[in-house]
């Protein structure tokens, strides 16, 4: 198929990483595939090498700040000049472009993919742009369950205009770490940009509790970001700055995980976060905050602890827990074939690409469309919607640590 993919930019990011994931596999598997950045491709953006190596080609319509209508006309030109059947927007602050555009240039399959829920605390008019938007598109998709219930609570889609699509990853960089012997246990380590979303604030207010009672433990932060300075002052406060160690921006993140013995998620918002995907492919027992979906694989992979998110007393708890637990690599190799089971690229393309199949052949009328449609929410993928119903029922039974 002719598919466009439509970010706001490939600033280094999970979202951007799923964009140039999917992107590099489906033209892999013989779509014809183009990145489309609405902006740039960002100050720091995604390692754009296995995209080119892979024949996506990756355009930029440099929008400037507000509503652009010479960027709309533009990318509606492009559609109709390239024939496209897909455009695959992700995330709200685009989709009323590739939705608009979509339609007027007759787009069979238009559709949206959610990443996460803290995108949906937005002002009134834009909420309302949005719905508007995923109406006229043909599909709302969620990278898991936690995005699908907090969706479909604040709007109003059509049956069977909602789905789950987990996230995958390119697993190959990371199941074939093998551990740093160098790696103590008691090296944790995190990954993301230094946002306040990702509330490194009391991540280091319970490593401070924690080498208190764990005095070799150490923690290292891979990324960077406009509050790093206040985060280092906070280090220094706390007088932590012998233990916590801040790498900088690197896209090698293969390289640091293979330095750290556990990783942790501190964060206060999440979707289906591919550093924790990432960190299981590479075999590293989870510490995190339950927050979006990921309490769902935690559980279901049985690798890992979690706890409440604000809460640097509990954070502590379970990190000292898991630098305790005798059956650190078992978890982690837990993880690891869960990784691989559920959570491959592989699969989440095959996943999309059913869906786009799904809705080409009923915007075409074509023989086998409704067929196609029934079941598809729960057959999905390895089980998605099934398997994510059945984990919320063991959640329930379970406890946080798992």
């Amino acid at each position: 198929m002719r598919i466009v993919q439509l970010i706001d930019s490939l600033d280094y990011g999970g979202a951007e990483q799923v964009v140039a994931n999917l992107s590099t596999r489906q033209s892999l598997d013989g779509d014809s595939v183009r990145l489309v950045c609405l902006r740039t491709l960002g100050p720091q953006p995604v390692n754009v090498r296995p995209l080119i190596d892979a024949g996506v080609e990756i355009i930029t319509l440099d929008k400037p700040p507000g509503f652009h209508l010479e960027t709309l006309r533009r990318l509606i030109a492009y559609l109709k000049r390239e024939r496209i059947e897909v455009i695959h927007t992700h995330n709200h602050m685009v989709h009323h472009y590739g939705a608009i555009a979509g339609r007027v240039a007759g787009t069979p399959v238009i559709l949206n993919t959610l990443h996460g829920t803290s995108s949906l605390r937005m002002p009134l008019w834009s909420k309302a742009l949005y719905w508007f938007s995923c109406l006229m598109g043909n599909a709302v998709v969620c990278v898991c369950q936690q995005v699908y219930d907090v969706f479909r609570k604040g709007f109003v889609l059509p049956d069977g205009a909602v789905l789950v699509v987990d996230n995958g990853i390119d697993l190959s960089r990371f199941t074939a770490i093998r551990r740093d012997d160098a790696a103590g246990i008691a090296v944790c380590g995190t990954i993301g940009r230094l946002d306040p979303v990702k509330d490194h604030e009391t991540l280091l207010k319970a490593f401070a509790m924690v080498t208190r009672k764990c005095p070799n433990a150490e923690l290292r932060l891979l990324g960077d970001g406009a509050i790093r300075p206040e985060l280092e002052r906070l280090a220094e406060s706390l007088s932590i700055t012998d233990a916590v160690h801040f790498d900088g921006f690197s896209l090698d993140t293969a390289r640091f995980l293979a330095g750290i013995g556990i990783y942790v998620i501190s964060s206060r918002s999440e979707g289906l976060p591919l550093t924790l995907l990432e960190a299981m492919g590479a075999g590293l027992p989870v510490v995190s905050t339950a927050v979006g979906g990921v309490p769902e694989i935690v559980r279901g992979a049985g690798c890992g602890w979690l706890c409440a998110a604000e809460d640097s007393h509990a954070l502590a708890r379970v990190i000292e827990e898991a630098i305790r637990a005798p059956d650190l690599a078992m978890r982690g190799e837990r993880g690891r074939r869960f990784a691989a089971d559920h959570y491959s690229v592989e699969r989440m393309s095959k996943d999309y690409g059913r869906v786009y199949q799904s809705i080409y052949s009923r915007s075409r009328g074509l023989a086998g469309a409704r067929k196609l449609d029934s079941g598809l929410n729960e057959s999905i993928g390895s089980g998605t919607i099934g398997r994510v119903a059945r984990t919320s029922h063991e959640r329930e039974e379970g406890s946080d640590a798992s």
